[in-house]
């Protein structure tokens, strides 16, 4: 089995670079016209053909950040290549994170579970108990892994984390919604955390609601209408010699004085 293992580890086993490209939106970008720029763009710096065909480029929000994934013995190549030279969309790369190996177990893990069916109980029941701190909906990423699926998170599900499946980068673990066996996934390791955690994290954003929607003592006791018609006081005889008035254009909002 000396083969099957080694194509196992080169799985595991990825350069792994980040390039920033803050002056573009990752709402409206087209992510295909993108890759397909920026892999022409790397090999302007000195990045072979052959391996831009092997790369895998995973987009994310935050501006745009292009993760890129290669075979692990490509390392050199990435590190002599002046990546920071890249221009994609007539924005400038920013290398966020140099060149390096990654090692990680996401495509492993999974292979794993199919052949661990014999395996003790007490293996395949390691796992942890946690809440999400924050929502996660993967609709709104680039999909790192087109093998795997994403797990969406609702601040306060209660999430079985599987510890056997977890990835060794640590940027992502494998769990189970509790209550829910169908809904598992991969979700990112730093939106979960203990149940204490979620209580400090929810009262805190109570506290940020509180502060920006509670009204001031003077604003309570105002009301707002909506003008329904233009009003020009200069185009009436104004019997309030002591009071000034207020011209109107409909639709306007006015908050109204007791």
């Amino acid at each position: 089995h000396k083969g099957e293992n080694e194509s196992k580890e080169q799985e595991r086993d990825e350069t792994h670079a980040e390039l920033t490209f803050r002056d573009l939106s990752f709402e409206t970008l087209d992510h295909e016209a993108f890759k397909g720029e920026l892999k022409d763009g790397m090999e302007k710096v000195g990045v072979s053909r052959p391996v831009l065909d092997k790369m895998r480029i995973v987009l994310r929000g935050g501006s745009v950040i292009a993760e890129i994934f290669a075979p692990a013995e490509q390392l050199a190549e990435f590190q002599a290549a002046s990546l920071s030279e890249v221009k994609v969309m007539g924005c400038c790369a920013e290398v966020t994170k140099e060149a390096s190996v990654r090692r990680t177990k996401m495509q492993a893990a999974l292979m794993d579970k199919a052949t661990e069916a014999d395996q003790p109980d007490e293996q395949a029941s390691a796992s942890d108990e946690v809440f999400a701190l924050y929502d996660f909906d993967p609709s709104k990423i680039d999909w790192p892994f087109s093998d795997q699926q994403p797990l969406a998170l609702t601040a306060g599900d209660k999430i079985r984390v599987r510890l056997d499946a977890a990835d060794d980068s640590g940027d992502w673990a494998f769990g189970q919604r509790i209550g829910e066996p169908a809904a598992e996934g991969y979700f990112p390791r730093s939106y979960v955390g203990s149940k204490e955690d979620f209580l400090e994290a929810q009262a805190a954003d109570e506290a940020v609601v509180g502060a920006t929607s509670r009204p001031s003592s003077a604003q309570s006791v105002l009301s707002v209408a909506v003008a329904l018609y233009d009003f020009d006081p200069s185009t009436v005889d104004w019997p309030f010699e002591d009071e000034t008035p207020l011209a109107l254009v409909a639709g306007n909002e006015v908050q109204m004085l007791p």
